[in-house]
């Protein structure tokens, strides 16, 4: 790497660096990430060239494809091809609306559960508690497991995977995972401990054989175009890809929206007086979410200023040149950087401003869909989008029914760029209880 280049990265951190060339390089430049050299494109028409136009003539990054499948296998998000499009159709019947929207209550209920047990006066590591609420969340809906008492293990053995992930793409010189050394020891320990949470929720679900309509259920009756089972492996590979997806990146959108709401008292006050006046203090159910919109435009906003899905790299497959002139090498890498492409004055006046309403039935069709694309875009956008959606508003209003969060510090919280964008450290809130 450029001495110079290595300097940036280490006096503004990796986000200050994105987006310093992003100023510099208003339509996209050059960009090296690990050994493979790149370009940073900043431009919604090559976004939706890169993603829609011509998404078959790119790959995922190495960061998905090859670093993360100690963790993910081959599912969803590191499969390629007509592979990939044969487990979409196979995973997709989960994600249907009349079934997202049967979630609601599961959601309800354990928002409820959490947010219900926040003393008053405390400060709340609000990672931790937002992680342990998210898994306990898809473990119920997409599993029928009850995990909230390995929630913090489980939690600790993902930190663990996604900081291995992370270091690999970011490194020089990445190393298999079944060298021997201490990081990749821990490494494999953490994936084999999840292998035994997941592979016994398979082999007790086999020995039940009944169809809960959850998705270890579709996945264990699911047929090939031969008419075989899927192995065990396969359903573990489906089933880790959307746990970890399905909790991950709910639980970092929840933290920055109440960092968010902790920074701006008078949108708090708004959603909590919208929230008083629709529900109450009953359970929010999903018949009163079109009444709530404010909590769905403060996540969508938390979502654009910290989008956990901060960068979406491809590899190309071939020699090609861009509709901008770029040419683009086979195995040149292309950044399609949510975190600055959020964040551009061109697409979002005032773009630092904390503001729900660019999110209102009035403002948000103005905003160019490919200047704002949180869960990617084209035929690989993510396919739980509207579960997370729903999640997150649901989240969000049922804090607002128990809770006013502030700053348990005057210190700027942090994102940490890892596979996903996590607020760096504990994420301390202080915690004052409704009255």
């Amino acid at each position: 790497m450029n001495p110079l280049v290595l300097l940036r990265l280490l006096w503004l951190g990796r986000l200050g660096y994105l987006e310093r060339l992003a100023r510099l390089s208003p339509d996209g430049g050059p960009i090296r990430i690990g050994l493979k050299r790149g370009w940073m494109v900043n431009t919604a028409e090559l976004i939706e060239e890169v993603l829609v136009t011509r998404p078959d003539e790119f790959v995922k990054s190495p960061a998905l494809r090859i670093y993360s499948r100690p963790l993910l296998g081959n599912g969803l998000l590191t499969n390629e091809g007509a592979s990939h499009m044969r487990q979409r159709r196979l995973v997709a019947p989960a994600f249907a609306h009349q079934r997202v929207s049967r979630y609601a209550e599961v959601m309800s209920r354990f928002a409820r559960d959490t947010f219900a047990n926040w003393p008053d006066h405390a400060v709340i590591p609000s990672h931790r508690e937002m992680t342990r609420l998210t898994l306990g969340i898809v473990g119920r809906t997409l599993f029928d497991a009850d995990l909230l008492s390995d929630a913090d293990e489980i939690g600790k053995n993902i930190t663990e995977l996604i900081h291995f992930a992370t270091r690999q793409a970011r490194s020089l010189r990445p190393t298999q995972t079944e060298t021997e050394n201490r990081r990749n020891r821990s490494a494999l320990a953490a994936v084999e401990r999840l292998n035994r949470a997941i592979y016994g929720m398979i082999e007790q679900r086999r020995a039940m054989n009944i169809d809960k309509g959850d998705l270890m259920s579709m996945l264990l009756l699911a047929r090939d175009e031969d008419g075989n089972a899927l192995s065990n492996e396969q359903v573990r590979d489906e089933a880790m890809t959307l746990f970890v997806a399905g909790h991950e990146t709910t639980a970092n959108a929840s933290v920055w929206s109440l960092y968010l709401l902790a920074h701006h008292p008078e949108i708090q006050r708004d959603l909590q007086q919208q929230v008083a006046a629709t529900v109450g203090s009953r359970p929010i159910a999903i018949e009163d979410l079109p009444r709530l919109p404010l909590a769905m435009q403060v996540f969508k906003e938390s979502m654009r200023l910290f989008p956990p899905a901060y960068i979406v790299v491809r590899e190309a497959l071939h020699d090609l040149q861009l509709s901008n002139g770029l040419h683009v090498r086979q195995g040149d890498l292309l950044a399609l950087c949510e975190y600055t492409m959020h964040r551009n004055p061109r697409y979002f006046p005032d773009p630092l401003r904390f503001d729900p309403t660019r999110f209102s039935p009035e403002n948000e069709p103005r905003i160019n869909r490919y200047a704002y694309f949180p869960f990617g875009a084209g035929k690989r956008i993510c396919i739980g989008n509207q579960f997370a959606l729903m999640e997150g508003q649901i989240i969000l209003a049922t804090a607002m029914q128990h809770v006013t969060v502030s700053p348990a510090s005057s210190r700027r919280l942090r994102g940490d760029p890892l596979l996903t964008l996590r607020p760096k450290g504990e994420a301390k809130l202080r915690v004052t209880r409704m009255r």
